[in-house]
């Protein structure tokens, strides 16, 4: 009797620990399963940022062309004048021209480099300024003016290089909807428990019936548009625990973009 007790619990052992152990594969091939997915939605994820910021970096070069020309114009006109002159007064202007050029050129370079969205605390009025350098002349040339509001916020836990790309497609969607100039209104505004920063135009307007499409990928009103600003923005402001709305009274009445940013970063849940 007590080898049959003996050979049954031995039996039922062995199938508990059979149970126990296709679970416990099971559990690390799910897991598995889940860290890949994640891994190429993080991929993904990466691929269209990178396709956004490439095309407003074609944007941008377009934008920038007049200025560049104008810069090698003054540099060219003065070093003829110097061949001529054999004077060495216009030496400070090309300097000045070269030293311009270049740097439009390195900011144009900074921002097509990809980068991999890495959070830390930064400044995000400090971000947002080094984004309208990069095209705040070109807003001149176009007669549109910049009118700032900043509240005094703290740092946050940011990536900044993909909130660069946000607040860059809020300022090129802004230039594209006041072609004949107009005032853009940035503000940075602090309601706990966020961080609200506006981009507000005086521009176009946005029809009603386009309203719900915004955010959809490849969508644009823009004959020069890619149709991924707006979407790669939503997914990078997610990514931060924020949100970004898009509001329009109408054609002709301007429009705003709201972003909020959580004063004390969460871990976005699920697929957020």
């Amino acid at each position: 009797m007590p080898a049959i007790i003996f050979m049954a619990a031995t039996a039922l052992i062995f199938v508990v620990g059979c149970f126990a152990a296709t679970r416990i594969i099971a559990g690390v091939e799910a897991r598995k399963k889940l860290e890949s997915e994640k891994s190429r939605k993080d991929e993904i994820c990466a691929q269209l940022i990178q396709a956004s910021r490439l095309a407003c970096v074609g944007e941008l070069a377009a934008g920038l062309s007049h200025e560049i020309g104008n810069l090698l114009q003054t540099i060219l006109g003065n070093t003829e004048l110097m061949m001529q002159s054999g004077s060495t007064e216009d030496l400070p202007a090309i300097k000045e021209s070269a030293l311009a050029a270049k740097k439009i050129l390195s900011n144009l370079m900074d921002f097509a480099r990809q980068q991999k969205m890495s959070f830390c605390s930064g400044d995000v009025r400090d971000v947002l300024e080094t984004t309208l350098k990069i095209y705040a002349r070109q807003l001149e040339f176009q007669n549109i003016k910049i009118m700032r509001d900043y509240d005094a916020v703290p740092d946050l836990r940011i990536s900044e290089s993909a909130l660069q790309q946000v607040f860059l497609n809020a300022i090129l969607n802004a230039q594209r909807a006041m072609p004949k100039g107009g005032k853009l209104f940035i503000a940075i505004l602090r309601n706990d428990p966020w961080v609200s920063i506006i981009f507000r135009d005086t521009g176009v307007g946005i029809k009603k019936e386009n309203m719900s499409e915004l955010f959809k990928p490849f969508f644009t009103t823009w004959h020069d548009g890619h149709g991924l600003g707006l979407g790669v923005s939503s997914g990078i402001i997610k990514q931060h625990g924020g949100e970004i709305s898009v509001s329009s009274e109408g054609e002709g009445r301007g429009a705003e973009v709201r972003i909020k940013l959580p004063l004390v970063f969460k871990e976005p849940v699920g697929d957020a």
